[in-house]
């Protein structure tokens, strides 16, 4: 068993970006508030501007709170950025091996054949990919406000391009300037950007409450009354 160590906070602070630190010292300073601590704390970004990275500065800096005044210190975390965290081969339930480092690869031998874990996980990435148009649609079609990027899309859109055309241009935007900043690019990250603007104007129209509707529900309500 390896011996324990105590994180070291100045190195694993120096590897964030500003922004990342600065978001690090906010969240641990409200955790550790002496009159009003918060016991949870959300983060939320555009894809690939570092939560993975802010979590994990701030992991160090809470064990290093915690180190001598607790006797055990247990971190669940679940990572969905395969250059920090560890990756798993599994066969069902079964680990075969574990990757810590690039390229991330293993030959797995003698393998039956049929159809594994890749089909599985494209078949969730597309399911996701249409989920999220259908919700996006569904949000903005109840016509009581859409969320600020969706603002800016709808905004844009109507002054001529189609939502189609709008979206992607911001989905891809936003993809550059997280590579820029540093984040993980995959092929779940393009096919996203590409395919939720034909999927949300194909969606929108057809699940937007019309004014129309909601006029004859207002009269029919009137005359009810």
């Amino acid at each position: 068993m390896k011996p324990l160590v105590k994180p070291d906070v100045a190195r694993e602070l120096s590897r964030l970006k500003n922004f990342q630190r600065d978001t690090v010292e906010h969240i641990f300073s409200r955790m550790y508030d002496p009159v009003t601590p918060t016991r949870r704390f959300l983060v939320a970004d555009e894809v690939g501007l570092g939560k993975t990275l802010v979590a994990r500065g701030l992991v160090a800096k809470v064990v290093d709170q915690l180190w001598d005044s607790v006797g055990r210190i247990d971190v669940i975390y679940i990572c969905s950025n395969g250059s920090i965290a560890r990756l798993e081969f599994l066969n069902g339930a079964s680990v075969i091996t574990t990757i810590a480092a690039p390229p991330y690869s293993y030959r797995w031998r003698g393998v039956t054949s049929g159809t594994y874990s890749l089909a599985v996980r494209a078949t969730f990435l597309a399911v996701g990919i249409v989920g999220n148009a259908v919700a996006t649609a569904l949000y903005i079609g109840a016509g009581l406000g859409p969320g600020p990027r969706d603002g800016l899309m709808t905004g844009l859109a109507r002054r001529g391009p189609s939502v189609r055309t709008v979206r992607t241009g911001l989905e891809l935007t936003a993809l550059a300037i997280g590579f820029v900043l540093g984040g993980s690019v995959g092929v779940g990250t393009v096919a996203y950007a590409l395919a939720i603007g034909p999927l949300v104007q194909w969606a929108l129209p057809r699940l937007t409450v019309t004014a129309a509707l909601e006029g004859e529900r207002c009269e029919s309500r009137a005359v009810r009354t």
